[in-house]
């Protein structure tokens, strides 16, 4: 069998099988997990960002964002790095 072609995993006969199926599946998610939470942190960055642009103070954008006061300090920094 071709590494390309389906296999079926007979879950009664097929342990070995069926184990490196869920590791797959099992890393498959932990991926997903890991680039939706970076996308909400990139997110939350760019309304931090935008709110300080506005003018907005560092209390008000912990009110908006649910930031810590350092998290908006390191993303201040960052963007006058920029």
């Amino acid at each position: 069998m071709s590494t390309t072609e389906a296999r079926f995993i007979n879950p009664y006969t097929d342990f070995e099988g069926l184990l490196a199926y869920w590791d797959m599946v099992n890393i498959i998610k932990t991926k997903y997990d890991e680039g939706l939470e970076k996308g909400i942190e990139k997110g939350i960055e760019k309304i931090v960002i935008r709110c300080l642009k506005k003018g907005k103070t560092i209390a008000e954008i912990m009110d908006i964002t649910g930031l810590t006061r350092e998290q908006i300090e390191h993303i201040q920094r960052k963007m006058n790095k920029s």
